[in-house]
């Protein structure tokens, strides 16, 4: 009776094990289903014609993404930019412009999926996207006096995800409005209940992810007025920095102000931190 009772409370557990496992692995497809929001409304926005730039078309394996290089000189300080959720080249047109009467380069690409990039977008892609496309910003800003990398929202989470796979370390990284994990972020948004959290996978941990960064020239960017990294996570990410970084909170900024505002008061804080050797 008990040899019976042990195999039965054995095949329960097994069960419950891969019912649990089985769970995760469809929350995390879920995940990548719905929660990379891959909008393709104003990609075709066109860039000003009076403006130098390069519209790229960059074949990967398996699909072509869609890059702009905007250069301000050919020694010019430049930017790799990795862009957030939900967005695409045309919602960074007025970014580029700015960045460029500023005196930097900007390259900007969309992920797979993401605008006319073909493709359909997956974590592991993202990341793969990331590294393929800072070669080949590389190529193009290899006279630059500095290199730049600077990411916004999600493309924080793919920059953390893969930070030590850089064959090449940037000058400076600029990490702006950093979500401290997917799980935080589902939870803060009201997708899901903190009760139940356990149950999510553990993706884009920028919180572990941030203790393990050797980048030399660490900065985060956060906004006061960001209601969707609110101050909970604010803080979470504050504590988890490495010795290296810094913090910088910009009181008046909203989570898309870079975006939506690209003028001296929004940028000047962080042009200044472009400008830093330290």
């Amino acid at each position: 009776m008990l040899k019976k009772t042990i195999h039965l409370l054995t095949g329960l557990i097994v069960l419950s094990v891969c019912a649990f496992f089985l769970t995760r692995i469809i929350l995390y497809k879920q995940f990548e289903k719905q929660g990379l929001v891959a909008l393709k409304s104003g990609a075709d926005n066109p860039f000003p014609s009076d403006i130098i730039h390069r519209d790229l078309d960059v074949a990967l394996k398996g699909r072509t993404l869609k890059a702009r290089w905007v250069p301000a000189g050919i020694e010019a300080p430049s930017i790799f930019i990795l862009h957030g959720n939900g967005e695409n080249l045309g919602d960074w047109i007025k970014v580029q412009e700015y960045l460029k009467r500023k005196g930097f380069s900007t390259f900007v690409f969309d992920y797979t999926g993401f605008g006319n990039s073909t493709g359909v977008p997956t974590i592991e892609g993202l990341d793969a996207d990331a590294l393929e496309m800072y070669k080949y910003y590389l190529s193009l800003s290899k006279r630059s006096n500095r290199q730049i990398i600077f990411t916004h929202s999600l493309g924080g989470c793919v920059y953390l995800d893969i930070s030590e796979k850089f064959q090449s370390f940037p000058h400076i990284v600029v990490l702006n409005a950093a979500i401290s994990s997917a799980r935080d972020y589902l939870v803060n948004n009201g997708v899901i209940d903190s009760s139940i959290e356990w149950l999510v996978p553990d993706i884009w941990n920028n919180v572990e992810n941030l203790k393990q960064c050797r980048d030399r020239h660490l900065f985060l960017t956060q906004g006061g007025c960001d209601k969707i990294v609110n101050e909970g996570m604010r803080k979470k990410i504050k504590k988890a920095i490495p010795p290296q970084a810094k913090v910088l909170l910009i009181p008046f900024l909203k989570h898309n102000s870079i975006l939506d505002a690209p003028n001296d008061s929004v940028w000047n804080p962080i042009i200044k931190i472009f400008q830093s050797s330290q």
